[in-house]
C-alpha cells in the first residue's frame, strides 16, 4: 500500500507561506531580528510620495531581507535570487509574494549599499542580544579572490617604457623602409617587389597602415601612462605606496594567489565567532601581518568595543591565540 498522491490538489484556503517554515528556521529568525531594527536612514533615503513618479518602488524592507537571506546562502548573484523568489519557500516568505527583477535587485545593492553596512551591525548586536555572540574569543581569517581584470593590464612606469621604446623602434623601421622606397637610381639594388610600380603602391599602402596602428598604439599607451601617474598620486596622497597599477581596476594589485599562481586580486579579512560574521575588510595588500590592526580599529568603531582574544581561524586557538586588552 501506498499514501496517496495527487499533485494537484488544491489548498482550501490560501496557503502562508510561513506555515511551511518552523519557528527556528533561519528566514524566520531574520525577519524577526530586522523586524526590531531601526531602518529610518534607509527610509529617508527614498523620495518622498510628492516627488515619485511612475510605479512605486518596491518597499525596501522586502529588498533588504532578500539581500541578505541570499548573502546567508552564499547566493549573490542578483539573476539567481531572482529565480530563488520564484521557486524557493524561504524566499517567498521573505518577500511576500513579490517578485522584484534581478535589476531591481542589483540597483537597491548598489544604491543602498551604504546604509547596509551599518543594519548589519545592528544584526550583530541582535545576535548579542539572543546570546548567539558574546564578543569574548573570536576567529581571524583571510583569503585570497581575483579582481576581474587580467594581468596583462597591471603596467609599472617601466613597463611602459619598454612599450614606448618598442614603437619607437617600430618607427624607425618605417622611416627605413620609406628612405628605400622611392628610391629608385639603381634598380638592381631594390628587393625585387619594389622594382614595379604595383610592388612599390602595395608596399606604400603597408607603411600607411603600419603608420596607423603606430599612431592608435602610441595614442592608447600614453593615455595609460598619464592614468598610471594619475593613479600612483592619488595613490601617494592616500598614504599608500603602489608602483604599479591595473587598467581594468585600478584598486586591484598583481599578488600571489592560494594556488601559488600570480594574479589581479584582493585579501579580505573577516573575524567570525559562532559562524557569525562581526567585521571584515577588504584590502589589496598581499600580506596579511599588517591588518590585524586595522581590522581591530574598525571593530572598535563599531561596536566600541574590541573581543577579549582573537584566534586564528586556520592554525586554531591552541597554536595561536592573541590576546588583546581591551
Amino acid at each position: 500500500m501506498f499514501q496517496a498522491y495527487t499533485q494537484d490538489q488544491n489548498f482550501l484556503l490560501p496557503p502562508d507561506f510561513q506555515m511551511f517554515l518552523w519557528d527556528s528556521h533561519e528566514a524566520v529568525i531574520l525577519n524577526e531580528i530586522i523586524a526590531t531594527m531601526d531602518l529610518q536612514e534607509l527610509f529617508s533615503s527614498y523620495a518622498t510620495s510628492g516627488d515619485v513618479k511612475g510605479r512605486p518602488a518596491y518597499h525596501p524592507v522586502l529588498l533588504l531581507k532578500v539581500l541578505f537571506y541570499a548573502y546567508m546562502n552564499q547566493v549573490f548573484s542578483s539573476r539567481k535570487i531572482a529565480k530563488k523568489l520564484l521557486s524557493d519557500i524561504a524566499f517567498m516568505y521573505l518577500a511576500g509574494k513579490h517578485t522584484p527583477d534581478f535589476r531591481t535587485i542589483n540597483r537597491f545593492r548598489k544604491e543602498k549599499g551604504k546604509f547596509l553596512e551599518e543594519i548589519f551591525v545592528q544584526v550583530v548586536l541582535k545576535a548579542q542580544e539572543l546570546g548567539l555572540i558574546s564578543f569574548g574569543t573570536v576567529s581571524l581569517d583571510g583569503t585570497k579572490i581575483y579582481a576581474n581584470a587580467s594581468t596583462a593590464q597591471s603596467y609599472d612606469e617601466k613597463r611602459l617604457e619598454k612599450q614606448m621604446k618598442s614603437l619607437f623602434d617600430v618607427a624607425d623601421e618605417i622611416d627605413r623602409l620609406e628612405d628605400t622606397e622611392f628610391w629608385e637610381e639603381n634598380l638592381d639594388h631594390l628587393p625585387e617587389e619594389l622594382k614595379t610600380k604595383e610592388g612599390r603602391e602595395k608596399r606604400r599602402q603597408e607603411i600607411e597602415t603600419k603608420k596607423r596602428e603606430l599612431q592608435e598604439k602610441e595614442k592608447t599607451l600614453k593615455k595609460k601612462e598619464e592614468k598610471l601617474k594619475q593613479e600612483i598620486s592619488r595613490k601617494q596622497e592616500q598614504g599608500i605606496v603602489q608602483d604599479r597599477i591595473n587598467f581594468t581596476d585600478t584598486d586591484a594589485r598583481l599578488m600571489q594567489m592560494k594556488r601559488k599562481d600570480w594574479g589581479v586580486g584582493y585579501n579580505p579579512q573577516i573575524v567570525t565567532e559562532n559562524r557569525f560574521i562581526l567585521t571584515s575588510r577588504v584590502p589589496n595588500t598581499a600580506n596579511d601581518t599588517k591588518e590585524l590592526i586595522p581590522l581591530l580599529k574598525k571593530f572598535q568603531e563599531q561596536y566600541e568595543r574590541t573581543p577579549k582574544s582573537i584566534q586564528n581561524a586556520k592554525r586554531g586557538c591552541r597554536e595561536c591565540i592573541l590576546k588583546h586588552q581591551t
